[in-house]
């Protein structure tokens, strides 16, 4: 509003000292130019406010200009109905109001055509960016979506042969069916709680050594975990439950079918 206001009075100022190169006063070139730059800055106003509910397709071009035109012609007519009324204007200014109307209906053209345009590109400057903001917006809410997916799928096969391994365990070794259960309980907990988009490498790695140590219960001696890391990867930040997968799949497809070690 400040940019459009500081706009219109710069106008004005151009219009005074261009009045006052055709001989009317001080007093009068100050009036003329205000009440006319005051129309002209309430039109382009209203037009603004056309272009805020209506975007012109691509023939555009010539709407513009037929709101600046209408716009503009509108303005001068009032403009001289307003100067005619006024009683404290010199009677020799009527002369030179209504020889320079046609002039002034260019100028309000030109002003107005300038004014719409740059408030049009605005407009679709805001519409694209609004565009930009809800589709990355609806980008970031179908990657947590992801995310949130990801968190939620734990194997059906892994949760229930844990179960029966808590079972089987539960008779003869029950210290340590105790503490599958509880291991168990801490892998689900980490499962549903993380939120973040990223976490820390040395935490994905600590919630997939709670999984590991579930499976050791079940696979015995047949399974060996060896972790091979440099110090600088711990303080990664990566997407959480990411190797929850590779895992799984490494155990599933490398230990099934083979009595061995793995």
């Amino acid at each position: 509003m400040l940019l459009y206001l500081s706009w219109w009075l710069a106008c004005a100022f151009v219009q005074v000292f261009v009045l006052r190169r055709f001989g009317l006063s001080w007093p009068q070139a100050v009036a003329d130019a205000g009440a006319f730059t005051a129309l002209l800055a309430a039109g382009g106003f209203a037009a603004g406010i056309v272009f805020r509910f209506y975007q012109p397709g691509p023939g555009g071009w010539i709407y513009r200009l037929a709101l600046s035109a209408g716009v503009g012609l509108l303005s001068v007519i009032v403009f001289r109905w307003i100067m005619e009324a006024a009683p404290l204007i010199d009677p020799g200014y009527g002369s030179f109001l209504a020889a320079s109307m046609p002039v002034r209906f260019l100028f309000a053209l030109v002003l107005l055509s300038f004014h719409v345009t740059a408030v049009w590109m605005l407009s679709v400057m805001d519409d694209q960016h609004l565009v930009a903001q809800r589709r990355s917006e609806t980008e970031g809410l179908a990657r947590e979506a992801e995310l949130a997916t990801l968190r939620q799928q734990l194997q059906p096969h892994f949760l229930f042969n844990s179960l029966n391994s808590i079972s089987a365990l539960a008779g003869s070794d029950p210290g340590a069916a105790r503490r599958m259960i509880q291991q168990l309980s801490d892998f689900l907990r980490g499962t549903l709680k993380k939120e973040e988009a990223r976490v820390l490498f040395s935490d994905e790695l600590a919630q997939l050594n709670l999984y590991l140590e579930i499976e050791k219960v079940r696979f015995g001696h047949r399974l060996n975990v060896a972790f091979v890391m440099q110090e600088e990867c711990a303080r990664l930040l990566v997407p959480p439950l990411f190797l929850q997968p590779v895992v799984e799949n490494a155990i599933k497809f490398g230990l099934f079918g083979i009595t061995g070690p793995v």
